[in-house]
C-alpha cells in the first residue's frame, strides 16, 4: 500500500534505481548525476510528490528528497 492510498505523507531519498523502472525507457548515455535527476524526477511523477528538494551534495551525490502526500506550509 503507498502513503497516498492512505492520505498520509512521505518523503524518499532514492539512491539506487535501476533502468526500465519507470516511463524513462532506458538514460544510460549521459552523466550519472543527469541519469539520477531524470530518474528520480520519474519517480516523483510516478508518486505524485508535491516537490523535490536537495541536500548538501557534499553528504552524498545522491542528494535528491522527493516529498508528498501533504502540502506543508514552507519547507
Amino acid at each position: 500500500m503507498c502513503a497516498a492510498a492512505v492520505n498520509a505523507g512521505f518523503a524518499a531519498m532514492p539512491c539506487c534505481i535501476r533502468d526500465g523502472l519507470y516511463c524513462v525507457e532506458s538514460v544510460r548515455r549521459v552523466d550519472d548525476g543527469i541519469r539520477y535527476a531524470v530518474m528520480v524526477g520519474a519517480m516523483a511523477a510516478t508518486y505524485g510528490a508535491h516537490m523535490v528538494k536537495g541536500i548538501e551534495r557534499a553528504i552524498t551525490n545522491r542528494h535528491l528528497v522527493i516529498i508528498g502526500g501533504f502540502r506543508p506550509f514552507d519547507i
